[in-house]
């Protein structure tokens, strides 16, 4: 069963060199998606998403990032049989801010 969240928060969207987002941070889950997500652990994390700290976290790469985006953006979140399988957002206009 495919399931969709729609919500606003604060997100962080980390990208690293050669321009490829490779984390996001959405802070302020509802709580019924918090109590869905799995904590992070130290095994491997990357393409899984992550509750870390009370917020979403999905590493996208190894890599650091070189630069951060931070604002407030509206959330779709798609869960397939309870596992996160997709999500999208869209920065509110006059964000982010570097």
């Amino acid at each position: 069963m495919r399931t969709r969240v729609e919500f606003r928060a604060e997100v962080s969207v980390s990208i690293a060199e050669g321009d490829q987002v490779c984390a996001i941070d959405v802070r302020e889950l509802p709580q019924h998606v918090a109590a869905a997500m799995p904590q992070a652990r130290d095994e491997e994390t990357v393409g899984h998403a992550w509750l870390d700290t009370g917020w979403l976290w999905i590493p996208l790469s190894h890599r650091p990032p070189d630069t951060e985006l931070t604002g407030v953006a509206d959330l779709v979140l798609h869960f397939e049989q309870d596992v996160l399988a997709g999500l999208s957002l869209r920065f509110l206009e006059g964000e982010p801010t570097p």
